[in-house]
């Protein structure tokens, strides 16, 4: 029973006795050694070779997205510990105590503004009033944009924090 196959290193059409499949011989057209297979074995095999190469593509891809996703828990782990150790609990109690001391401050002012007023029974020069209420200004303009900076952090890092979970 005849059979056709392909040379291996030509792709040239061989005709061959069905009983010489699987066998080593010298291709008719351009005489290299070749072994003799049956197209739909060797199409079954071409189909094996591709599946097994898109496993390890796809396998690959999973290896890649798996390292992004250690790397992102590696970052919530960090921005968690600076959030909890870090410098961020110092900065933010910095500013909640610049607070507090802008508010002693203003209230001192005050009380020296006042006091003087009583002592000269009249009111004394506007300029030390108007630096305490300058002073008062920014101190409370600094806090609150010193808060606003903390709390978008908050959102970002909770945000964050939050995509992970789910």
């Amino acid at each position: 029973m005849n059979a056709k196959g392909n040379c291996s290193q030509c792709s040239g059409a061989i005709q061959f006795d069905s009983s010489d499949m699987g066998q080593a011989v010298e291709c008719p057209i351009c005489g290299q050694t070749t072994t003799l297979l049956d197209p739909k074995i060797e199409a079954k095999q071409e189909d094996e070779r591709r599946k097994k190469i898109d496993l390890d593509r796809e396998a690959a891809r999973l290896r890649q997205i798996e390292l992004a996703a250690e790397r992102e828990r590696e970052k919530t782990a960090r921005l968690y510990k600076l959030r909890k150790f870090g410098h961020y609990n110092r900065a933010r109690s910095l500013l909640n105590a610049y607070a507090v001391l802008s508010i002693v401050t203003v209230v001192l002012f005050i009380l020296v503004y006042f006091a003087s007023i009583i002592r000269m029974n009249g009111f004394p020069n506007d300029a030390a009033f108007s630096i305490s209420i300058g002073n008062a200004f920014v101190a409370f303009l600094i806090k609150y944009i010193g808060n606003a900076i903390f709390d978008i952090a908050d959102c970002a890092v909770s945000k964050h924090d939050a995509s992970k979970i789910q």
